[in-house]
């Protein structure tokens, strides 16, 4: 599942093939390891994101995956199904539901955050604690600059 058909990717390569390649393959790695969790990429990061954040609204979480909110409804709809997230209002207000991690929802994730930490471990093998730190500050750097 080598998006290129395998090629190594020369040192003269534009920066923006680059991020792709380097995109495909790490979603392709972040999918498998979640998918033996019975989850998709997709449902991992919006419990990811509630982990660190909740709870949030549908459409804060639509905003922050920069999808529609229909495409989110669903996405949380799955997620409620799977008794992994519940919607309840804030304040007493019904009308504005938020999103949280139910106690299996923190369980789930806590089993995605071991099973992506050692798939994290693996892909950067060859980096030295430095090294990765340097990437993620520039990785950020380059995110808040085009945000």
């Amino acid at each position: 599942a080598d998006e290129g058909g395998g090629r190594k990717p020369s040192g003269s390569a534009r920066t923006l093939y680059l991020i792709r390649r380097v995109q495909f393959a790490s979603y392709l790695r972040l999918e498998q390891a979640v998918s033996g969790l019975r989850l998709t990429t997709a449902q991992y990061m919006v419990l990811s994101t509630l982990g660190h954040r909740e709870p949030l609204s549908s459409a804060q979480l639509s905003r922050r995956f920069s999808v529609t909110p229909q495409t989110m409804f669903k996405l949380i709809a799955t997620l409620k199904r799977k008794g992994l997230v519940a919607r309840k209002g804030m304040n007493g207000d019904r009308r504005s539901l938020y999103v949280s991690l139910t106690p299996a929802g923190r369980r789930i994730l806590a089993a995605c955050e071991q099973a992506v930490g050692a798939l994290e471990a693996n892909l950067f093998r060859n980096f030295s604690g430095r090294q990765l730190a340097q990437f993620r500050r520039h990785l950020v750097k380059f995110l808040t600059d085009n945000q």
